[in-house]
This record gives C-alpha cells, sequence and structure tokens, in this order.
C-alpha cells in the first residue's frame, strides 16, 4: 500500500522535459524524458588490448575448476535422536570467483589453482550525458544490460600471442 502511494504522488509530480533542455526552472524536480544516454569516452581493458566507445565495459572472468557440493539426510534414529549425514561430491564446474579447495571435506584429487589468472572488472565512462543531463556515478554504475564485444580475429590472436609468453 505504501508503494503505491508513494508511485501515486511521484506520478503527480512528474514534469516531462525535452531532453535538450535544462534550466533552473526544473532543478529538484522529478523529470520524465525520452533518449539515448551518451558519452564521447573510449574504455580500454588495457589487459586485453580491447577498447570500445562504451558507458560500461565488463569483463567476465571465468575459471573452470572443482566445486564441493553437498548434500545432508536426516534421519531418527532408535530413542528419537537424529542423525544427520552429509554425503559430498565434486564436480567441474565455471565459476566466477576463486573455490578454494583446501577447505573441501576431501581435497586430495581435486585441487584447485590458488589463484585465478584474471579477475572480472567493470570500467565505467565518467561523462555520460542523457540529451542535456549528466548522470551520476551511480547512475552509471546501475546500469546493467551488457553486449557482447565482438573481437576480431587478429586482436584475438594477439591476446593468445601475448598470454602464451607469460
Amino acid at each position: 500500500m505504501t508503494t503505491a502511494k508513494g508511485l501515486r504522488e511521484g506520478a503527480d509530480m512528474v514534469v516531462s522535459v525535452a531532453a535538450d533542455q535544462s534550466g533552473p526552472a526544473n532543478e529538484g524536480k522529478l523529470i520524465h524524458m525520452t533518449t539515448v544516454a551518451n558519452t564521447g569516452e573510449t574504455l580500454a581493458d588495457a589487459q586485453f588490448g580491447v577498447s570500445v566507445n562504451a558507458l560500461r565495459l565488463h569483463r567476465a572472468a571465468l575459471m573452470y575448476q572443482w566445486k564441493q557440493e553437498e548434500e545432508s539426510t536426516h534421519s531418527r534414529k532408535i530413542g528419537g535422536s537424529e542423525e544427520t549425514r552429509t554425503t559430498y561430491k565434486y564436480v567441474r564446474d565455471w565459476s566466477p570467483d576463486l573455490l578454494r579447495s583446501d577447505e573441501f571435506k576431501v581435497a586430495e584429487g581435486h585441487v584447485n589453482p590458488g589463484a585465478m589468472r584474471f579477475a572480472g572488472e567493470t570500467l565505467n565512462s565518467q561523462a555520460v550525458t542523457v540529451g542535456a543531463f549528466k548522470l551520476t556515478d551511480d547512475l552509471v554504475s546501475s546500469i546493467h544490460q551488457f553486449e557482447k564485444l565482438a573481437v576480431a580475429p587478429e586482436d584475438l590472436a594477439a591476446s593468445r600471442n601475448r598470454f602464451a609468453k607469460n
């Protein structure tokens, strides 16, 4: 009920403006406009030699590694006490985080590397505009719709060669 009331109150206060018009008359007001966000910045992932004009650039890094899965079953024993039995299963899976195999119940035969070679990273443009308005860093960080970036075959080959030397 409170949310609905807040939305109604907000709808009554919204002022529709042209995206290319800013000014003191709408300062502090809730405004509505339709336009595209833009930036003149080029974001670069120096580690992989990729650069693109974008609001945000996100590198997802995954590592194929052992993962511990556990399953617990509960049963009643004669006399009314309860017994919990936990079984462990080990599977290989892709993960964005290092899974510490030294914490596995059975680490032998399921050892993961001590560190990930690459980490995920997100870069944000500092000057993002929506019409005549500049978005705050928090608003830019709240953009979570990413498109896959096509990498030219020659750039991919150059990255492979660079990492093969390390």
